[in-house]
């Protein structure tokens, strides 16, 4: 089968391990014919490892996400292989943010949040290390129900590709108290709100809208550079 074959087939006819990627997803796909190509590409360890791995992470999502699991899941699949973002590393954080973030967000809202997160690193060039070092901390933010400088600076910041991160936050923060300030100064208002527990994670979807405007015109150029080709040969 090939990628488009793949990406196009409905939620309704795929099984939970379709969605796997790497080698849990080819042995899914392809069943024990294809053993002696993954054994010899990853190892039978690294394959029992992988498929280990995916099948825990789709029994934990179709667990929390319910009757709109395959729904999410595919859409997570299709988005993933359209941006160049590894399905099988972020499904695990994608599951981890819904359950928290929808019954605050919505799960339309809290879908297009991730989906944010996930374009705006790829046209700033993240890695599928960076990319899943960041994707986990917005996990956490959810989770938490406020954001935090633990997350927002100790983690997404420090990843690669979302730099730029805290002055949005900060941009985000001004727009949603009503505030003029910029710069240093917004940011040190932000860091102090944090202190104070007064960030909430419902700033999320304006930190998102940020992060659209500014990633929505580089984004064809990056789902094609060599780091997206990469982490999309994975799915």
């Amino acid at each position: 089968a090939t990628p488009s074959v793949q990406r196009s087939a409905s939620s309704a006819s795929r099984a939970n391990f379709l969605h796997a990627g790497g080698a849990g997803g080819a042995l899914a796909r392809y069943g024990v014919e294809s053993l002696p190509f993954i054994g010899g590409a990853y190892g039978m360890q690294q394959l029992n490892q992988a498929n280990q791995n995916m099948m825990s992470a789709n029994i934990a999502a179709q667990s929390v996400l319910g009757p709109e699991a395959n729904q999410r899941m595919d859409w997570l699949s299709q988005r993933s292989n359209y941006l160049g973002v590894n399905y099988s590393e972020t499904l695990p954080q994608f599951t981890k943010f819904m359950a928290s973030a929808s019954p605050l967000l919505g799960g339309d809202s809290a879908q297009e949040v991730f989906s944010g997160f996930m374009q705006f690193g790829r046209t700033r060039g993240a890695t599928g290390v960076s990319m899943n070092r960041a994707l986990n901390a917005v996990a956490q933010m959810g989770a938490k129900g406020q954001i935090m400088q633990e997350e927002l600076k100790g983690q997404l910041a420090e990843a690669s590709g979302f730099g730029e991160l805290p002055q949005l936050f900060a941009e985000a923060y001004q727009i949603r108290t009503g505030g003029s300030q910029t710069g240093a100064e917004a940011r040190a208002t932000l860091m102090k709100a944090m202190e104070d527990g007064l960030v909430k994670s419902d700033i999320l979807p304006l930190v998102t809208k940020l992060m659209n405007e500014l990633s929505k015109g580089g984004i064809e150029k990056a789902r094609t550079s060599s780091v997206a080709e990469q982490e999309r040969a994975m799915n």
